[in-house]
């Protein structure tokens, strides 16, 4: 019974991923395509490369104006997107949808740890961590549960090396 409610658990979260995904997609959309100076492969290489104990990337996709990918660390649900370098301007504006809670850097790049905000709107808590890389036109979006150390993602973000 414990299994059933698991899966069901994280069927919701991973259909929250898709549709957080999805929004972000279509805002990204009204933006020109992406300008990042990585190609998809190379996204593709290092997310699905990195190594961490329960970690699991199982799914990466190319959109024109975003990279993405859904991974789980020991059943938590997590996604990564990459997006253009102004993605945390026009996010970090919307605070109806995110509010930076902590800056920081990680190795050597500006770091944004916040929360979504719409929580009351029926949104599965997550917590949501950008990076900035400006060498690479790029900037990475992080999203996962709350119940997922903030030490975990900051060890994924530590092996994104393009």
């Amino acid at each position: 019974m414990n299994g059933c409610k698991n899966t069901s658990k994280m069927k919701k979260t991973l259909f929250f991923l898709a549709a957080a995904f999805l929004s972000i997609f279509m805002k990204a959309q009204d933006d020109a395509p992406l300008t990042a100076t990585i190609t998809f492969e190379q996204f593709d290489k290092v997310v699905k490369g990195i190594e961490l104990d329960g970690y699991n990337c199982f799914l990466t996709a190319e959109d024109p104006s975003v990279f993405s990918a859904l991974f789980t660390v020991n059943q938590l649900n997590g996604s990564l997107g990459a997006f253009n370098l102004d993605f945390y301007d026009m996010v970090s504006s919307d605070r109806d949808n995110f509010t930076p809670v902590k800056e920081y850097e990680i190795n050597g790049h500006k770091a944004y740890l916040g929360t979504n905000n719409n929580i009351a709107g029926g949104e599965t808590p997550m917590n949501v961590l950008i990076i900035l890389y400006p060498e690479q036109k790029l900037t990475i979006m992080i999203n996962a549960e709350v119940a997922m150390p903030v030490d975990t993602l900051d060890e994924i973000v530590r092996q994104i090396n393009f």
